[in-house]
């Protein structure tokens, strides 16, 4: 036999320990996360729209009733009404702005908007018939 042949060599007889991660394992994890992300991403923001106009319709909602308790409390007009004199017992979400338009004896406008989501709601209020119906948009009245 030939003494070279059967010789071991100390590479192959011990198994090497593995330390870390291979760079194909960590590209395969990046994009496991950034397809999650593309994923959820999107649904984040929709949630947080929705929510900026949900409270801007209960802004209009209770500026809609602080307008009333003026109506009542100023011998059944809305002149002079603005969002001081409304907003004597509640205010604005934050973020929201408030506003009383075109004030008449039996009616008034009232307008909510959070300038971040960009969203606008407007309730016409009319003492004499049917309140108007809520109006919410994108963009600007």
């Amino acid at each position: 036999m030939d003494p070279v042949s059967h010789v071991v060599h100390a590479s192959t007889s011990i198994p090497r320990l593995r330390a870390g991660f291979t760079m194909i394992e960590l590209l395969a994890v990046i994009i496991v996360v950034a397809v999650l992300a593309a994923f959820a991403l999107p649904n984040l923001n929709n949630n947080a729209g929705a929510a900026r106009e949900a409270s801007v319709k209960e802004d209009v909602s209770s500026g809609v009733q602080a307008a009333l308790a003026y109506y009542i409390k100023s011998g059944n007009t809305f002149v002079g009404i603005d969002t001081t004199t409304a907003k004597a017992n509640w205010s604005a979400s934050p973020g929201n702005h408030v506003v009383y338009t075109n004030p008449a004896v039996d009616s008034v406008e009232v307008k909510a908007s959070n300038a971040t989501a960009n969203r606008r709601c407007l309730r016409t209020l009319r003492m004499a018939g049917q309140n108007g119906a809520l109006i919410c948009s994108t963009g600007t009245y």
